[in-house]
């Protein structure tokens, strides 16, 4: 009899040991390199929006059950608790596995070179350990059939708690409840850059494989590169000027058509990029500052206002006798109407939808191509506008910047179900160094206007990703001097998806 309490001795004081070694290591571990673990529970798919607390938590939890664990009088509370937490662990694993928007990084320290699903494994040994543990201990004590009770209320309890943390936090991090950014693994591949000849190129459009490149000082030039970078064309556009001082003309391509269009005198060109030949389909008296092409006829501008001098958004229907449809409530004045109310134009042909992100607030808009309904989303940054100060010229006819604020989102684009803002601000968890080394792009979902995640678009050669489009399965970036290509991982990310 005194043997065999010798050997169930043992084998507690065995498993007693390996709980103590691996959560002694996990939590010093942990705590020696605390600003790395607590940005990886801030990126967390699951805990990101308790990485606070959790963060303290997790690890002076681990080191109380390892001092429960050391004095055999509390030993059995502690084979309770290390139970409990390896479920808990393991319940994690396997949502962030089965259920995320994306699989994290490793969790670091004693399991960082192993996967997830090794990981899972690793936890479930750790759970058999402790099972072990708490019948072998609990058995001179009470009947097992109660121990077994005990466990499964814990086990029921544990995966429920961790449940309960995922759904708030994804309810809190979807719906701009808390400034923390969900970094996966990177889901863009890139490929290469070339160098252009200007600084003065943007994204003209992509159609057939091709992307298109406008000059903006040279308003007729346009420049063809295939998705590979190795094929160049260069075209001019053949149109009569038709006696119009184009100012700030540019060019967009979509569906095998250009447009070419200069808001400061209202006119709007359309030519086939067969021939690149166009005329005029549109000159009208309502000027206009940016333009997206809906379809071959129609059109969203920004525009200002006669009267007021605030921006609206106006629909320009070639059709309906070039009337200019305004809706001059859509962009909200906070401030002053004008720069308050800049932002990014873009349309989304896949949900017929158009879309403005505003420069200075959390916010973007989503409103039908007839601009008679609107939808408001919010970014995950909490700040509703940017503190603007002006300056007065000119006997108080000119109004500029007196310092210039910063953008909350610095670009926007749109494609499939997604909308991709750049932001320079940084996240409670964000480390400062990627805004040198990269552009955040934060990703949303617009079927339901909620935050997905975030990812990187690193520098090319030094140079930051002044803006970017997505097409297809490619993002195209440019910097001052480069055309940047790169290509999604769908095992990671599908932009093709539509959820």
């Amino acid at each position: 009899m005194k043997i065999k309490t010798n050997i169930r001795q043992n084998y507690i004081d065995i498993i007693s040991y390996l709980f103590i070694v691996l959560f002694t290591y996990a939590a010093v571990n942990k705590l020696l390199d605390f600003e790395n673990f607590q940005v990886q529970l801030g990126q967390s798919p699951l805990l990101s929006a308790f990485a606070g607390w959790v963060s303290w938590g997790v690890p002076m939890t681990e080191l109380l059950i390892s001092l429960l664990l050391i004095f055999p009088k509390y030993r059995l509370a502690g084979l309770f608790a290390s139970f409990s937490l390896m479920v808990m662990f393991t319940a994690y694993i396997y949502i962030i596995l089965n259920y995320s928007s994306f699989v994290p990084c490793s969790c670091g320290g004693v399991l960082e070179k192993m996967s997830w699903n090794q990981h899972l494994i690793f936890n479930i040994v750790f759970i058999v350990f402790a099972l072990l543990g708490i019948f072998i201990a609990s058995k001179p004590h009470q009947h097992p059939k109660k121990t077994a009770i005990q466990v499964c209320l814990l086990a029921v309890v544990g995966i429920v708690l961790v449940i309960v943390l995922f759904r708030l936090s994804e309810n809190k991090m979807h719906h701009n409840n808390g400034f923390s950014r969900r970094i996966p693994h990177s889901p863009v591949k890139m490929l290469k850059g070339i160098s252009l000849e200007h600084n003065s190129f943007y994204l003209a459009g992509y159609t057939n494989g091709k992307i298109y490149l406008g000059n903006n000082s040279a308003p007729k030039h346009i420049l063809e590169v295939d998705t590979n970078l190795t094929h160049q064309n260069a075209y001019r556009l053949n149109q009569d000027n038709h006696n119009f001082k184009f100012a700030t003309a540019q060019v967009r391509v979509k569906d095998g058509y250009y447009y070419f269009a200069d808001g400061t005198i209202a006119v709007i060109y359309r030519g086939s990029t067969k021939d690149w030949k166009g005329v005029p389909i549109y000159n009208g008296t309502t000027k206009f500052s940016t333009y997206e092409v809906i379809d071959s006829s129609n059109f969203t501008v920004r525009a200002l206002h006669p009267k007021t001098g605030e921006n609206y958004l106006a629909l320009i229907d070639i059709h309906n006798n070039t009337l200019v449809q305004k809706a001059t409530d859509i962009l909200e004045k906070q401030i002053d109407g004008v720069f308050d109310t800049d932002g990014v134009l873009s349309y989304n042909p896949k949900l017929k939808t158009t879309l403005y992100t505003y420069y200075y607030r959390n916010q973007y808009l989503l409103t039908k191509p007839t601009l008679d309904s609107i939808v408001k989303g919010k970014t995950i940054d909490t700040l509703q506008q940017v503190d603007l100060k002006f300056a007065y010229l000119n006997e108080g006819r000119e109004k500029k910047f007196a310092t210039q604020p910063e953008k909350i989102n610095t670009y926007a684009t749109t494609a499939g179900n997604y909308l991709y803002i750049k932001s320079k601000r940084l996240g409670k968890y964000d480390r400062a160094q990627m805004l040198k080394d990269a552009s955040i792009i934060d990703v949303y979902q617009l079927n339901n206007n909620s935050y997905q995640f975030s990812f990187y678009f690193y520098n090319y050669k030094g140079e930051e990703i002044k803006s970017f489009k997505v097409y297809d399965d490619i993002i195209v970036g440019l910097t001052k001097k480069y055309l940047v290509v790169g290509r999604f991982r769908k095992e990671r990310f599908n932009p093709l998806e539509y959820k």
